[in-house]
């Protein structure tokens, strides 16, 4: 009996041990990239993608950093200008999501995104806003 209870108490640390590291690891990520910092320090996207205001009734642009930003290897923003609304912000998820499945379909390695932040930033004037949806890309196993 002894035996099963060390062994149970053995496992369930061993668990609890590697099940804590990735989401410290994914805070610590998110607490290192804001709006303003990618706009400052991050290289050219590897892949950029305006939509115009006209389908949805709100301009934004997909871009990718390929090359990592900001201790992320592999960036994917959604930025949009005007209102922080829930429209607006859902209208740029789903141009995410968009980018995401239409990448999977044409490529044989899978991509998956995992949600890091939501950020603002305004102009050096002060005048115009825009938000950013911020995610890091992964590969995922194929179906």
């Amino acid at each position: 009996m002894k035996n099963a209870f060390k062994m149970a108490a053995v496992a369930l640390s061993l668990i609890l041990t590697t099940s804590t590291c990735t989401p410290i690891y994914h805070m610590y990520k998110t607490y290192k990239i804001d709006a303003d910092t990618m706009r400052q320090q991050c290289n050219e996207p590897s892949e950029a993608y305006p939509i115009p205001l006209v389908p949805y009734g709100v301009a934004i642009t997909v871009m990718r950093f390929e090359q990592g930003c900001l201790g992320v290897d592999d960036v994917l923003v959604g930025m949009w200008g005007g209102r922080d609304d829930e429209y607006n912000e859902t209208v740029t998820r789903l141009m995410i999501l968009l980018y995401i499945n239409s990448h999977n379909s044409q490529n044989e390695k899978q991509l998956a995104r995992i949600f890091l932040k939501k950020d603002s930033f305004s102009d050096n004037t002060g005048e115009m806003q825009a938000h950013m949806l911020m995610y890091e890309i992964v590969e995922k196993a194929p179906k």
